[in-house]
């Protein structure tokens, strides 16, 4: 009874910390997985779903490195130059401070961590948890059998206006970018992508 009593008063204790946490906490987990729905039509527009293969273990991965290694060389200034428009090419302003420190201290995930991106992906035909090996030629050379794209789950902004992530595109061993993709919130209140930052190319 003692151990019964125990692990219930565990178990309201465990619900009330839950029901405690911010709202705009759980806003920013919602706003994030809105933002990462927009990265997947992104993808979608340059590579129709049956020929696209998502990396979701690597997006994580991807994406902690790469912020590792940025920050050791450059610190938190590293995303104040380079945000370029895809369309136009033209500069764009980088985001805000609190966005890159935010993105700095996540920890990474797939944007396929967002049921509802897994989910809608998967219906449209999409492989799922793909890697280099799933796509490569059989010889070893030429185009991948699908477009091989990394999504990582966008962050979001504490004031909930800016979110990043990082991505990667590939089609053939040595034809293949990543980056960090920076997403900003209408007037609307729909996401749209503003700018991308280039981090590598091969």
């Amino acid at each position: 009874m003692m151990r019964l009593a125990s692990s219930l008063a565990v178990a309201v204790a465990g619900l009330t910390l839950g029901l405690s946490q911010p709202a705009h906490t759980a806003e920013r987990s919602s706003g994030a997985c809105a933002a990462a729905r927009v990265l997947l039509e992104d993808v979608f527009s340059r590579s129709p779903p049956e020929k696209t293969a998502l990396d979701e273990a690597s997006a994580g991965k991807g994406a902690g490195q790469f912020v590792r290694q940025i920050a050791e060389r450059h610190g938190a200034s590293f995303a104040t130059d380079g945000w370029r428009s895809r369309e136009t090419g033209a500069v764009v302003k980088p985001p805000s401070a609190a966005a890159i420190k935010a993105f700095m201290a996540a920890r990474h995930v797939s944007a396929t961590a967002c049921d509802e991106v897994r989910l809608d992906a998967g219906a449209r035909g999409a492989l799922l948890g793909a890697s280099y090996a799933a796509v490569a030629p059989a010889d070893g050379v030429g185009r991948f059998t699908r477009a091989l794209h990394t999504i990582s789950r966008p962050v979001v902004s504490p004031d909930g206006t800016e979110a990043l992530a990082y991505f990667s595109e590939g089609h053939a061993p040595l034809a293949a970018a990543g980056g960090l993709v920076l997403l900003r919130k209408s007037r609307d209140g729909a996401w749209k992508i503003a700018g991308h930052l280039s981090l590598w190319i091969s």
